[in-house]
């Protein structure tokens, strides 16, 4: 198979990347940051994920208004964690742990 050598400039920053070669009718692009692909993961990979690095943890989904409420609720309180967060909230409501 014959190669060419392509020169493009960066997608990115402009700048003009070394001299690279490909296979004649492909090419070698770099990808933005601000663009994305989907990639179907098997829930059963997740939760094995999820258990492995995060270990006796859940997760909640939390609308993004809630969420910038509760960090300035965790400023505020001066806690270092959103257990300790989550934990003093039930307290307040008068709910005790198990």
């Amino acid at each position: 198979m014959r190669s060419r050598t392509a020169k493009s400039r960066c997608c990115c920053c402009s700048a003009a990347p070394s001299s690279f070669r490909v296979p004649r009718g492909s090419g070698v692009s770099q990808i933005p940051w601000d663009k994305e692909a989907s990639f179907r993961l098997p829930v059963r990979v997740w939760r094995e994920m999820m258990n492995r690095y995060f270990p006796n943890s859940g997760w909640l989904r939390l609308h993004t208004d809630t969420l910038n409420l509760l960090m300035r609720c965790k400023a505020r309180r001066a806690v270092a964690s959103w257990d300790q967060l989550m934990l003093s909230l039930l307290k307040d409501a008068g709910e005790t742990e198990q």
